[in-house]
C-alpha cells in the first residue's frame, strides 16, 4: 500500500480505533527467589505471617505436610474436594491464573496475589512501585484463591485453596485469620500452606453492615465497620462482622492497644471476639445453585448479590434455574431475598435458622460428600457454568464468561436482577479477534476461510488472529467497550454494539492473558511465560545450566496436561516416596553420595504486569520517532495535521552531517532558532563537517537588513554599507543612530548566534593549526626522545578521534585562559597561534599568560615572547608591538554598540584551573611596567624553582631587549648564581637554597658573611668572590644615588672603603671563630707578595689583628693568638721607654672589636709598635694564668692596669683554684714544689710593683697564697711557709693566727656533720693546730669538741632533723642545745659534770648566769624523771651560786636573771606533791618565796603554809607520848607563832615578807 492509500485509510479509520500504549509495569521471576525476598525500596512496608522452623518433636507432622504438599502439587488436576465437583476441579485451573490482581474501589491500590506474598502497588507510581508487601506460605493450589477489597479501600481479604482467609490492611499488616474446617484438624496448617483437601472460596466481598439502611447497625451491642460475605463452592454463604484496630470500639472506648496484639486467628464458625470479630450468619443457596463459582455485589440503588454457578434443575416446582441468580441483601432476617424474573414472585428462605448447625467435618463425612457430589456430575457439567463476571463502571451491565467460552451481556435491574441482553458464542468471539489479513471478511466468509485452511491439513490451534481459542478473561474498557483475553494470548477491545476491535486491525498478542483488571481507558494484564531448561544437578543442588537454554523460546505450559492421568499419578507417588526417604534419612546422607541423575528439566517462569492505556496522536508520533519509524511518523503528522518539525529534527539528529542532510532536513524545519541552535551545538570529529555546519548557520544569520527594516532612518543603505565594510570606524552620528535601534528578541538571539558562529569558525581554523602542530611536536619528540616501542611502529595520539570533545571545550574557553594552559604546558607554538590570530583576546593579558610558563622552563625557549622596549615617535620608551594576523575582517555584529545590545552582560568564559585573569594591562605598556615584570618574573623563577641560572638568563635577555634598570638585579643574580652553584658544597643546603628575595634583602656585610660560610676554603673564597663583589660596590652606590625612586640604602653609612666590609667580617668572626681570622692574617703576612696578600696595608693589618686580640673574649685560644702575633709587621721606628699606651679605658670594659679598631686607627706607627710590644707581655702573662686554670682575656690586662680590685681578685683565684676538692683528698698539684712554684709565679706577676699584679703588695700576696694552701688542706706546707727555719716569718703571728682561724671556720661552716674525725670538721680541727696554742685557738678547738659531742648525742635541730654544724654556730642561744640534749637523753642529768663541761665548751666558760641556767635545766630534767633528790641537789647548788653572787652584786641585771631562773625551778620542785620530804620542799619553797616577784608571793606563801601544816601533823602522829608531844609543841610553837605573826600581819606587803623570810632562812 502506498503512502496516499495509507493516509486515506488512516483518516477513514481514525474514528474506529484508539491509539494506545503498552508499558511493562513489573517483572517477576519467582523461580529465582530462594528466600523471603524483601523489596529493595526501604520505604516499602513488609510484614509476614510465618512461624519458626519446626523442631525435631514436630518431625512426623513436618514429614506428613511435605509429602502431602508434593503429592498435591503433582495431582492438582486430580485434587479431592468435599465442596468442589470433580469436573469443576478439572476445568477451573484451565481458565484461571495462579496469580491474581484486584484494584481497590478508589483506584489507589493494586493488590497482586502471588504464590507466597501479596504486593500492594500504588497508582501514584503508576503501579510500578510497591507500597507494602505481605508474606505468607506458598499455597498448594494457587489458582483457587480469591481477593477482595473493602469499599473504603482500607483492608484486603485473601483466601487460600484450603478455605483460609487472611485479612490485611493497605499497609500489609495482618488483621486476622479465619481458618477453614479442614484447618481446624491440622494445627498450624494455615502457616504451612499444605492441606490434603481442596476447600476453596468461590466468592467473597466486603459490604456495608447496614446494607443500605439508614438505621444504625449493632450486633450484640457492638458496632462493626465491615461485613465480609464468603461463599464457598458448596453454595453456602457465611457472613462475618469485623473491625480493624483503628475502627474497633470496645465498651464505648476506642481500642488503642489492638495493634500491639498478636495476630488473631478465628475458626470459620467458632468463638467470637466481641468488638473485633464475630461470625454473623450463614445462608444456603443449594436450592437454586448446586455449586457457586463466582459472584458480584451491585451497590447501585441498594445491595444486590449476583452469584454464578451450576443451576439446580431438581427443584420441587420443576422450574429450570438460570446460571446466574440474584438476591437482595436485607439488614434483618432472612438477610437475603431472591429476585425472580418478570411474572414470578420473590422467594425468601430463612436459612439463618440453621445457625446452630455444625458441619460434620470428619474424614468419613468428607468422603461421603465427595461421592455425593460425584453422583450429580454428568457430561458437559461445566459448559453453562459462569466462572467470571465483571460489572460495568456504571453498574448497568454485567459481563459474564462461562466454561464453554461464551460471553453474555446482562442488563442489571435492582428490582428484577439481571436480564440477558446479548450473547456471543466462541465462534463469534474468535471472529472479533481476527487478524489484519482477515479484517475485511464477514463472519461467514471468515468461517469458510477457517474451514478451508483446516481442511487443507494445517494445524490452526492457538494461531493468533485465526484460531485464538477460548476467552479466558474479560473486562470493561469503558461503559461501551469490552476487553477480551483469549487462550492464545490475544487481547482485543470490542466496542459495543458492532464489536469492532478498536485496538486496530489485529489483536494485541501476549504470552498469556488469564488475569485482566480494568480501569477507565486502561487495563492491566498479567503475562505468564514458562521456559524449560536442561540443568545438571548433584543431590538437591543445581550445578549449572546453559544461558542459551534459559533465554530460549521453549515453552511448556501444557507439559503436565499432555501426560495421561495414570502416568502423572505414578510419577507423583514415586517422587513423593523419594522425598519421604530423603526426609527420614537426611541425617545419614553422605556428602559423597552418587549422583541420581545427570540432567533435569527446570521450568523458569516469568510474570509480567503490562499496562495498556490510551494515548494521544502526539504521544504516538513521539513513539514512532523513538522507534525510528520516520515514514510512519510523517504519515501520522499529515493525517492528524501535526507539526513535522519534530520529525525532521529527529531525522537531522539521526543523520550524518552533509550538504544533502542539510538540504533534506534543516531546510525543512520552520523553527529557525532551533536550526541555529543545532548548528551552534552540534560538533563532529570531522573539522570539515563542523565547518560546513557553522558556515550554514552563519549564512542563516545575516539579518542586518532585517534589523533596519522597521527603522525610520535616512540613508539606511549607506549605514548598512558602512557597518559591513568598516564596523569599527563609524562616526559619532552613526553611533548615535545605532544606539537607538530596537531589536526584537528573535533578532537579538539570531545576532548572538552570528557572533558565536564567527567566533567558532575562527577558533576552528586555529584549532586545526594547533592539532597539526601537536602532531608535529609528537613526531619530533618521538624522533628525539621517545623510547617506547610498539613492535617496529611508532604510536602517536589520534587527536581527531576526540576532536569533537576537545573542540567543544576550545571554542568556548576563554582564549586567554587557553593561552595560559599552553604556556603552562610549554606549548609555545600553540601559544604563538593564539597571540597571532587572537591578539585582541590574548595580548591584554600577555603578562598573566607568560607568568604561567613553568619557572623551570629555559628562557631561551620562550625568548620570542619576552617583551621588547623601543623608542616611540616621541622618543619615549615603550613596549614593541606583536606581529598579529587575524583570520578575517571584523563583522558588523562585532560593532561595540551592536555587541552591547545583544550581550548586555559579557558572556562568561572558562578560566584556567581557577586562576583569575588579572586586569588587562595597557598595550603597549610603558618601560617601567616591562622592567617591573622582568623583576617579578625573576623573583618568581627563583622562589618557585630555585634555578638561579634561569632567572639570570631571563634578566640578561631583558637587558638585550633594551629593558632598563635591570643591571643591579643582574649583578645580584650573578652573585647568587656563584653562591648557589660554585661557592657552597653540595651537602650544604643552607647556601644552595638561598632565595633571591632573601639575598637582595641582605646587607653588603651579610653578603660577605654568606659567601664566607665555608671555612675550609675561606681564603680562596675571599679572592674569588669577595674581591669581585667589593669592586662592584662603587658603581652600585653610584646607581643608587642616581635613582631617586629607590629607597635609601640600609648599608652602614660609615663604611667608606669597601675593604672595611672585609675588616668588619674578620672582627665579627674573631669572637666566634678566631681560627678563620688567623688564616686570613696568615694569608696577609708581610713576607708574601703584595698581590698574594689579602690585607695589603701593614697598618691596617696591625690594627685589625690588635682589634681581634684585645676585642676577643675567648681565653682558650692562646695558641691561635700566638700564631696571629707572628703575623705582625715590624715598623721601622724608634720607641722611647717612657712612652706609654694611650688607650681609652672606659671603652675597653665593654668594647667590641670594631670599637677597638676605631681606637687603633687613631694610633701612629710608633704607637702601634709600642702596643705590639706590650701585647707580648700580656700574652706571656695570659699563658701563666691559663696554666693555673685562671685564664683571662687579653683586654683584662688593659682594664686592670690601675685596678687594685681586679688584680686582687685574680690573686685570690690563683691561690684558690689550685685544688679541686680537698674533702676528697684531690689536689691539683702533685707535690709541694708545684705550690712553691706557684708562689714564685705570683711574685713574678707582681714584679716588684711593675707587673700585671703590681697593685698587690708582697704581704697581701702571701696572705692570699696561705689562704689557698689552708683551703686545700696543705697544713704542713702552710706551717713551713709561715714559720720558716732559716729566714724571717713572712707574716706576723697575729696575722697568721687570724688566717688559721678564718680557714678553720670556713672548714667548719662547710662541714656536713659534726664528726671531728672526718671531712671538713677534721680539717677545721687540724687547721687550728698549725700554730702554737693561744686562747683564741683553744676556744675554737673547744667549740669543735662541743659540736662533736652534740653530734654524737644526736641532738636534732627539729624533730627528726639532725642539727648541722653551721646551725650550731649560727645559734643565738647555744644553751638551747644543752636543753635539747637533756630532752633527747632523759638520764643525762644523772651525770651533771659532762653537761656543765659541754656548756663551757660552747663558749660559756666562767659565765655564772649560764651555769645557773644549766643547773636549772638539770633540775628540770630530773624533775621530769621524778628524781627529786638530784633535783634538790641541783637546786641547792643553784642556791649556793646565787647566794655567792648576791654578796658581791645586789641589783645587777645578771643577778636578776639568775634569781629569776633560781626561784622558778625551786618553786617547781617544791610544789611537787609526790616529793615526800616536806622539810626540803619547805626550804625550796622558802627560797622561791624570797626571790619571786611580789605578785607571786601570796600563792607561794599559801603553798608553804599547807606544807607546814602537814609537817606539824606528821610530827604529832609520830609522837608516842603526850610528854614528848608537849615538849615538841613547846619547842616549835614560838617559832611557828613568830613566823605566822610576822607573815600574816603585812600579808599584802610582799617585799617585806620576802625580806623577812630571806633573813630568817638564810
Amino acid at each position: 500500500m502506498n503512502e496516499s492509500e495509507l493516509s486515506s485509510k488512516l483518516k477513514k479509520n481514525q474514528l474506529d480505533r484508539i491509539l494506545y500504549d503498552i508499558d511493562v509495569v513489573a517483572v517477576w521471576k519467582p523461580d529465582d527467589e530462594t528466600t523471603l525476598d524483601q523489596d529493595s525500596d526501604s520505604q516499602v512496608n513488609s510484614f509476614a505471617n510465618t512461624n519458626g522452623d519446626p523442631s525435631y518433636s514436630q518431625l512426623p507432622k513436618r514429614v506428613f505436610r511435605q509429602v502431602t504438599h508434593r503429592l498435591a502439587r503433582s495431582l492438582e488436576g486430580l485434587a479431592i474436594s468435599t465442596t468442589v465437583p470433580p469436573a469443576l476441579i478439572q476445568a477451573r485451573p484451565k481458565v484461571t491464573s495462579e496469580w491474581l490482581m484486584q484494584l481497590s474501589p478508589d483506584g489507589e491500590y493494586l493488590a497482586v496475589l502471588q504464590e507466597h506474598k501479596i504486593e500492594i502497588k500504588t497508582s501514584e507510581s503508576r503501579f510500578e512501585k510497591n507500597h507494602a508487601i505481605f508474606y505468607s506460605k506458598r499455597d498448594t493450589f494457587p489458582s483457587w484463591r480469591r481477593l477482595a477489597w473493602s469499599p473504603d479501600s482500607k483492608i484486603l481479604a485473601a483466601t487460600r485453596s484450603d478455605g483460609t482467609i487472611e485479612i490485611i490492611n493497605e499497609d500489609g499488616q495482618i488483621i486476622c485469620v479465619i481458618l477453614s474446617t479442614s484447618n481446624s484438624d491440622i494445627e498450624s496448617d494455615t502457616q504451612t500452606g499444605a492441606s490434603f483437601f481442596l476447600e476453596p472460596v468461590a466468592f467473597l466481598s466486603f459490604v456495608d453492615p447496614k446494607r443500605g439502611s439508614n438505621k444504625p447497625f449493632k450486633f450484640e451491642g457492638q458496632v462493626y465497620q465491615y461485613e465480609l460475605i464468603v461463599v464457598t463452592y458448596d453454595s453456602v454463604l457465611r457472613s462475618y462482622l469485623l473491625n480493624t484496630p483503628e475502627t474497633a470500639i470496645v465498651d464505648g472506648y476506642e481500642s488503642i492497644s489492638r495493634r500491639s496484639k498478636v495476630t488473631a486467628t478465628y475458626s470459620r464458625e467458632g468463638a467470637s471476639d466481641p468488638g473485633f470479630f464475630v461470625f454473623y450468619h450463614k445462608f444456603y443457596f443449594k436450592q437454586w445453585l448446586i455449586t457457586v463459582v463466582c459472584g458480584t455485589v451491585i451497590t447501585k440503588k441498594g445491595l444486590l448479590l449476583c452469584l454464578g454457578g451450576k443451576p439446580n434443575n431438581e427443584n420441587e416446582d420443576g422450574k429450570t434455574s438460570s446460571s446466574i441468580e440474584c438476591w437482595m441483601l436485607l439488614q434483618d432476617r432472612p438477610f437475603y431475598r431472591k429476585l425472580e424474573l418478570e411474572g414470578a414472585t420473590d422467594v425468601t428462605n430463612d436459612d439463618i435458622l440453621n445457625l446452630s448447625h455444625v458441619d460434620d467435618t470428619s474424614f468419613f463425612s468428607r468422603i461421603k460428600n465427595i461421592f455425593s457430589i460425584w453422583r450429580k456430575v454428568g457430561e458437559n457439567f461445566t459448559d453453562e457454568i459462569v466462572h467470571s463476571m465483571i460489572l460495568s463502571s456504571n453498574q448497568d451491565y454485567l459481563l459474564t464468561l462461562d466454561f464453554s467460552g461464551s460471553v453474555n451481556l446482562w442488563n442489571v435491574s435492582i428490582s428484577k436482577g439481571v436480564v440477558i441482553e446479548q450473547s456471543w458464542s466462541q465462534s463469534n468471539l474468535n471472529y472479533f479477534a481476527r487478524g489484519k489479513e482477515y479484517k475485511e471478511l464477514s463472519f461467514d466468509e471468515f468461517q469458510e476461510k477457517f474451514l478451508e485452511i483446516e481442511n487443507n491439513g494445517s494445524d490452526l490451534s492457538g494461531t493468533p488472529g485465526l484460531d485464538n481459542g477460548k476467552i479466558l478473561s474479560i473486562g470493561w474498557w469503558s461503559d461501551n467497550a469490552l476487553v477480551f483475553g483469549y487462550q492464545s494470548g490475544s487481547v482485543i477491545i470490542a466496542r459495543l454494539p458492532d464489536m469492532v476491535n478498536i485496538l486496530g486491525d489485529s489483536p494485541e498478542i501476549f504470552k498469556s492473558c488469564l488475569e485482566i483488571v480494568n480501569q477507565y481507558n486502561c487495563f492491566l494484564v498479567i503475562e505468564h511465560e514458562v521456559k524449560l531448561i536442561r540443568a545438571r544437578v548433584h543431590g538437591d543442588n543445581i550445578i549449572s545450566y546453559s544461558r542459551a537454554q534459559e533465554e530460549g523460546e521453549t515453552e511448556d505450559d501444557e507439559f503436565e496436561e499432555s501426560q495421561p492421568p495414570l502416568s502423572r499419578l505414578i510419577s507423583a507417588i514415586t517422587n513423593s516416596l523419594h522425598y519421604v526417604t530423603d526426609t527420614f534419612l537426611w541425617h545419614f546422607e553422605s556428602d559423597s553420595s552418587n549422583v541420581r541423575g545427570k540432567f533435569v528439566t527446570i521450568s523458569k517462569r516469568t510474570f509480567r504486569l503490562n499496562r495498556i492505556s490510551k494515548i494521544s496522536p502526539e504521544d504516538l508520533l513521539r513513539r514512532k520517532i523513538d522507534a525510528l519509524e520516520y515514514d510512519d511518523a510523517l504519515l501520522i503528522a499529515e493525517t492528524y495535521d501535526l507539526n513535522t518539525d519534530i520529525i525532521y529534527k529527529a531525522l537531522w539528529l539521526d543523520a550524518e552531517i552533509s550538504e544533502t542532510a542539510i538540504h533534506d532536513y534543516l531546510d525543512k524545519i520552520h523553527n529557525r532558532q532551533w536550526v541555529l541552535y543545532n548548528c551552534y551545538e552540534r560538533i563532529t570529529n570531522s573539522p570539515a563537517t563542523t565547518r560546513l555546519l557553522l558556515t550554514y548557520g552563519l549564512n542563516q544569520t545575516d539579518v542586518l537588513n532585517e534589523i533596519f527594516a522597521n527603522e525610520n532612518i535616512d540613508n539606511k543603505d549607506s549605514l548598512i554599507k558602512a557597518l559591513r565594510e568598516h564596523p569599527l570606524e563609524l562616526n559619532s552620528d552613526t553611533q548615535d543612530l545605532l544606539k537607538k535601534i530596537q531589536m526584537s528578541e528573535e533578532l537579538t538571539l539570531t545576532c548572538r548566534f552570528r557572533h558565536y558562529f564567527l567566533k567558532y569558525l575562527d577558533r576552528l581554523r586555529t584549532f586545526e593549526d594547533i592539532i597539526e602542530e601537536k602532531k608535529k611536536r609528537d613526531t619530533e619528540n618521538y624522533t628525539i626522545d621517545l623510547i617506547e616501542e610498539n613492535g617496529n611502529l611508532a604510536t602517536f595520539i589520534d587527536y581527531y578521534s576526540t576532536f569533537a570533545e576537545d573542540y567543544a571545550v576550545f571554542r568556548d574557553v576563554n582564549i586567554a585562559a587557553q593561552a595560559m594552559d599552553f604556556a603552562a604546558d610549554e606549548f609555545f607554538n600553540g601559544l604563538r597561534f593564539l597571540f597571532t590570530y587572537h591578539s585582541n583576546e590574548t595580548l591584554p593579558y600577555r603578562f598573566t599568560i607568560l607568568e604561567q610558563i613553568p619557572e623551570t622552563a629555559d628562557p631561551e625557549a620562550y625568548e620570542s615572547f619576552l617583551p621588547n622596549v623601543g623608542l616611540t615617535d616621541k622618543n619615549e620608551l615603550y613596549e614593541c608591538l606583536w606581529q598579529v594576523q587575524p583570520w578575517r575582517k571584523t563583522d558588523w555584529v562585532e560593532n561595540p554598540i551592536i555587541k552591547q545590545l545583544i550581550f548586555p552582560d559579557e558572556p562568561k568564559e572558562l578560566d584556567f584551573e581557577d586562576i583569575p585573569l588579572k586586569t588587562a594591562i595597557q598595550y603597549p605598556a610603558p618601560s617601567s611596567v616591562i622592567t617591573q615584570w622582568y623583576i617579578d618574573r625573576a623573583h618568581k623563577i627563583d622562589s618557585a624553582s630555585g634555578q638561579v641560572d634561569k632567572a639570570l638568563a631571563l634578566i640578561r635577555y631583558g637587558i638585550k631587549k633594551n629593558v632598563k634598570n635591570l643591571e643591579t638585579l643582574e649583578e645580584d643574580l650573578n652573585m647568587l648564581s656563584k653562591l648557589v652553584y660554585e661557592c657552597y658544597p653540595i651537602s650544604d643546603r643552607s647556601g644552595r637554597f638561598m632565595m633571591l628575595e632573601k639575598f637582595r634583602a641582605l646587607s653588603e656585610a651579610e653578603i660577605v658573611r654568606t659567601f664566607l660560610k665555608n671555612e675550609e676554603s675561606i681564603v680562596d673564597n675571599v679572592k674569588k668572590y669577595i674581591f669581585p663583589f667589593l669592586k662592584l660596590l662603587p658603581a652600585r652606590h653610584a646607581r643608587k644615588k642616581l635613582d631617586q625612586t629607590e629607597k635609601s640604602s640600609t648599608e652602614n653609612p660609615n663604611v667608606q672603603d669597601p675593604m672595611d666590609l672585609l675588616y668588619n667580617y674578620i672582627l665579627d668572626m674573631s669572637s666566634t671563630n678566631l681560627e678563620i681570622c688567623c688564616c686570613l692574617f696568615e694569608a696577609s703576612k708581610p713576607t708574601l707578595n703584595i698581590e698574594d696578600r689579602i690585607i695589603t696595608s701593614d697598618e691596617d693589618l696591625t690594627r685589625v689583628i690588635l682589634a681581634c686580640l684585645y676585642g676577643n673574649t675567648n681565653m682558650d685560644q692562646l695558641d691561635i693568638m700566638a700564631r696571629m702575633f707572628e703575623c705582625f709587621p715590624i715598623f721601622d721606628v724608634e720607641i722611647s721607654e717612657d712612652k706609654c699606651i694611650n688607650i681609652e679605658i672606659e671603652l675597653t670594659k665593654t668594647s667590641t672589636p670594631q670599637e677597638f679598631l676605631k681606637i687603633f686607627k687613631t694610633k701612629s706607627e710608633s704607637q702601634l709598635q709600642r702596643i705590639v710590644d706590650f701585647l707580648e707581655t700580656h700574652l706571656n702573662a695570659a699563658e701563666v694564668l691559663a696554666r693555673y686554670n685562671n685564664p683571662v682575656p687579653l683586654r683584662w690586662f688593659i682594664q686592670s692596669a690601675d685596678n687594685y680590685t681586679l688584680q686582687k681578685r685574680l690573686c685570690l683565684q690563683l691561690s684558690r683554684k689550685a685544688c679541686k676538692g680537698p674533702e676528697n683528698g684531690e689536689e691539683r698539684f702533685e707535690s709541694d714544689e708545684e705550690w712553691i712554684l706557684l708562689l714564685e709565679e705570683m711574685k713574678s706577676l707582681q714584679g716588684n710593683g711593675k707587673g700585671v699584679l703590681g697593685k698587690i703588695s708582697v704581704e697581701e700576696l702571701y696572705k692570699d697564697f696561705i689562704s689557698g694552701l689552708l683551703s686545700c688542706g696543705k697544713f704542713q706546707l702552710a706551717r713551713e711557709v709561715l714559720l720558716p727555719f732559716d729566714q724571717p716569718n713572712p707574716l706576723s703571728i697575729e696575722v697568721a693566727e687570724q688566717l688559721v682561724i678564718d680557714a678553720s671556720r670556713e672548714f667548719y661552716d662547710n662541714a656536713s656533720s659534726g664528726n671531728m674525725h672526718y671531712g671538713y670538721m677534721k680539717m677545721a680541727y687540724e687547721c687550728l693546730q698549725i700554730l702554737p696554742l693561744t686562747d683564741s685557738i683553744k676556744s675554737e678547738l673547744e667549740f669543735i669538741e662541743a659540736t662533736y659531742i652534740l653530734s654524737e648525742k644526736k641532738v636534732c635541730y627539729q624533730p627528726g632533723i639532725p642539727i648541722h654544724p653551721i646551725q650550731i654556730r649560727s645559734s643565738q642561744n647555744r644553751l638551747e642545745l644543752v636543753e635539747r640534749l637533756l630532752c633527747t637523753h632523759e638520764t643525762a642529768y644523772c651525770d651533771p659534770k659532762p653537761i656543765m663541761e659541754l656548756a663551757n665548751k660552747l663558749g660559756y666558760r666562767n659565765d655564772k648566769v649560764a651555769e645557773v641556767k644549766v643547773l636549772g635545766m638539770l633540775a628540770d630534767s630530773a624533775l621530769r624523771d621524778n628524781d627529786f633528790e638530784i633535783a634538790h641537789r641541783m637546786c641547792k647548788d643553784l642556791i649556793n651560786i646565787v647566794r655567792t653572787i648576791s654578796k658581791g652584786k645586789k641589783e645587777d641585771s645578771i643577778l636578776n636573771s639568775m634569781n629569776d631562773v633560781a626561784w622558778r625551778i625551786c618553786y617547781e620542785v617544791g610544789k611537787q606533791e609526790s616529793y615526800d620530804n616536806l622539810e626540803q620542799r619547805m626550804t625550796l619553797m622558802g627560797f622561791a618565796l624570797a626571790k619571786c616577784p611580789g605578785d607571786q608571793a601570796v600563792d607561794i606563801l599559801n603553798l608553804w603554809r599547807k606544807m607546814d601544816t602537814r609537817n606539824r601533823e606528821a610530827k604529832i602522829l609520830r609522837t608516842k607520848s603526850k610528854t614528848l608531844e608537849k615538849l615538841k609543841s613547846e619547842k616549835t610553837k614560838p617559832a611557828v607563832e613568830r613566823v605566822e605573826s610576822v607573815l600574816m600581819a603585812p600579808l599584802l606587803q610582799g617585799d617585806r615578807i620576802k625580806n623577812f623570810v630571806s633573813s630568817w632562812l638564810f
